[in-house]
């Protein structure tokens, strides 16, 4: 796996995939992390309000694909620190 991205982005909740897939959007290379799977607390509803017809998990599935279509790298591994600036 590349270890050469713009952005990395950890959680991959809703915010999260939001916010890799619109960096990708804009041209950039990114990785979006998360320790299990994509979801975040959304994956345990069945009903969303002001979202008809649609559960949790439905939409975490959209975001998903939306990343992933948009460019986003999914890696699945915990993150325990975070080290700013250029990878040695």
């Amino acid at each position: 796996m590349s270890t050469d991205w713009d952005v990395a982005v950890v959680g991959a909740g809703t915010a999260g995939l939001v916010a890799a897939r619109t960096a990708a959007e804009r041209g950039l290379r990114v990785v979006a992390y998360e320790r299990l799977s994509p979801g975040g607390q959304l994956v345990n509803l069945t009903t969303l309000h002001d979202h008809p017809g649609g559960t949790g998990p439905e939409l975490m599935s959209r975001l998903t694909a939306a990343a992933e279509d948009a460019g986003v790298r999914i890696a699945y591994a915990e993150v325990t620190r975070v080290h700013p600036g250029t990878p040695a």
